[in-house]
């Protein structure tokens, strides 16, 4: 026998998502309240805190005034000097760029867990903290196991005979004690789903010791309403046969993608409340006010009837980071500074984008807007992944584009990078022959050759030169000037550099200079080859003098090769 195939799908959210990153980063027990601070608002609430009366929209003034014991965590901010965001003690708004990279960073290794419990094209990000997952496929073959082994009770019509009594969770309209049992194909389908739901949020708990809800039923629309039924910690189930009881009094504006416009528009024109109020509407009042289209759309959605797949997310194609400056910036000074500020932010992106899928963006752009004028946008070709060797590169390259200009008083700063795609692994094939080097550890000498970063006070490189220049306002300027043998680099920039694994020197990760070093080394191997021709014992003067297939002596002797290369 085999079962008519029908469709699962998952929401899984998790729970306060920002609280219970800073909960489990600060190895405080789940009953803490926790609030998560952004200036002098809250941005996360757990479900403790929230018990004492307080939500998003809260103050902090508030949060301790109704609970007094709360733990407030500053959200992590990128400050002056900054390589990367750090829990500073007291940000404060005019110094310091909120970072939300953390909650990043978790939401990353969550989706990692989830996205093994079903193929990539059935996964979908749906947010920093949901996901859609179309488990119908496994479900299939879970289903089809479990008939082949005679583990699935049928009744009298050969038709599932599905126990609720242990699904995890809230079976909605269900009574898994009194009544546990109901009959159908798409009930066991779903009972093998609530299965494996459990398991999955059984997994991201293990894993990562971050709770989550989900909703167990057969489309996306219905899925996320059920997960935030029974929060926290929870999953709901959602038979076919329950839909129209769950919906009727439902407000309908809770609906994905009907609580904006389009849903005001039906609750002012119509003075409709709930998906019931909704279904009194005939089609064609709904065509009249909403047009074809939508009528039928918004006719079928609030009675759960949703076909939207469940798709693949599209890496994204641009990246930026911005801050409005209250009060405007009077000095250019200041400016830089946010340019420094902005550009961290940018880089870290950028190696999270090249380390995860090895791409990088094709246009860099700044945008800045002075008071009460429009914003100036300058835009370049992005630079080489391997001239971005720190957030500097990209501080100096925006200060570049804005051409020594004044901006003041400046009141938003704008850093962007787009059209990203995979790297040309060609340009930087020349990069086998060398290593990288662990910060803070000098290279191995090598004999013969002169180890830099040896040094007890080494001199700056030519971005850290560049870069004092820009601090002490000679911005915009750049040198073309390049060492041979890579710029001398102290051990903080050594993170930066590479180690030629023929000589042992630092080489500033760069294609120039990479493509300058491996070309002195050719030119020694030609010079060596030259040395060595010529230190042969001279054949007999016949053969020497001429003859056919000789040549003559090239006047002046062999010149050095090496002539054309200097070192520093």
């Amino acid at each position: 026998m085999l079962s008519p195939p029908s469709r699962v799908i998952l929401h899984i959210d998790l729970d306060a998502f920002y609280a219970q990153v800073e909960q489990v980063r600060l190895d405080l027990p789940a009953t803490v309240p926790i609030a998560v601070q952004q200036w002098q608002g809250l941005i996360a609430v757990n479900y403790p805190a929230r018990a004492c009366g307080l939500n998003k929209m809260s103050t902090v003034a508030e949060a301790r005034q109704k609970c007094p014991h709360i733990t407030l965590v500053h959200t992590a901010s990128i400050g002056p000097g900054d390589s990367v965001p750090q829990y500073h003690a007291a940000p404060k708004y005019g110094t310091h760029k909120i970072s939300l990279d953390v909650y990043r960073a978790a939401s990353k290794r969550v989706m990692q867990v989830l996205a093994r419990f079903a193929p990539p094209q059935a996964f979908e990000r749906a947010s920093v903290d949901e996901a859609y997952l179309d488990v119908s496929a496994t479900v299939d073959t879970k289903v089809a196991a479990m008939l082949a082994a005679g583990a699935v009770e049928l009744d009298a019509d050969d038709v599932p005979v599905v126990n609720w009594s242990a699904c995890e969770g809230v079976v909605a309209g269900i009574d898994k004690l009194s009544a546990p049992t109901t009959r159908g194909w798409s009930d066991l389908h779903l009972r093998v789903g609530a299965d494996l739901c459990s398991e999955i949020r059984a997994a991201v708990m293990s894993e990562l010791r971050y709770t989550c809800s989900a909703g167990v039923t057969r489309n996306k629309t219905l899925s996320k309403l059920c997960s935030a039924q029974n929060k926290p910690n929870n999953q709901t189930v959602l038979l076919d046969s329950c839909i129209d009881d769950f919906l009727r009094d439902m407000p309908f504006q809770k609906i994905r993608n009907l609580g904006g416009k389009l849903g005001g528009e039906i609750e002012e024109h119509f003075q409709a409340k709930t998906c019931g109020d909704v279904w009194k509407l005939p089609m064609q009042v709904l065509q009249a006010k909403l047009g074809e289209s939508s009528a039928v759309w918004v006719h079928d959605i609030v009675r759960g009837i949703c076909k939207e797949p469940v798709v693949q997310n599209q890496l994204q194609k641009s990246t930026g980071a911005h801050k409005n400056m209250r009060p405007p910036l009077q000095a250019m000074e200041d400016v830089w500074k946010w340019i420094d500020v902005l550009s961290c932010e940018i880089f870290l992106r950028l190696k999270e984008e090249y380390d995860t899928y090895s791409r990088w963006p094709k246009t860099f752009s700044i945008s800045i807007r002075v008071e009460g004028q429009p914003a100036t946008s300058k835009s370049a070709p992005m630079m080489p992944r391997l001239k971005v060797v720190s957030p500097e590169s990209l501080s100096k390259y925006a200060i570049s584009l804005l051409s020594n200009s004044t901006f003041i008083p400046c009141q938003s700063i704008g850093i962007g990078c787009s059209g990203f795609a995979k790297e040309d692994v060609r340009a930087t094939s020349v990069l086998k022959f060398f290593h990288k080097v662990e910060p803070g550890l000098p290279p191995e000498n090598t004999p013969g050759t002169s180890t830099i970063a040896s040094s007890d006070a080494p001199s700056p490189s030519v971005e850290e030169t560049e870069s004092n220049n820009q601090k002490t306002g000679d911005h915009g300027k750049s040198s073309a000037s390049h060492n041979f043998f890579g710029p001398k680099v102290s051990s903080q920039a050594n993170e930066y550099c590479i180690e030629c694994d023929q000589c042992g020197q630092l080489i500033a990760a760069d294609d120039v200079s990479i493509a300058e070093h491996a070309d002195y080394h050719v030119a020694c191997a030609l010079q060596k080859h030259d040395v060595e021709k010529r230190a042969r014992p001279k054949k007999d003067a016949a053969e020497s003098a001429g003859g056919k297939g000789s040549s003559k002596r090239r006047r002046g002797g062999s010149k050095d090769i090496l002539c054309y290369f200097k070192r520093q």
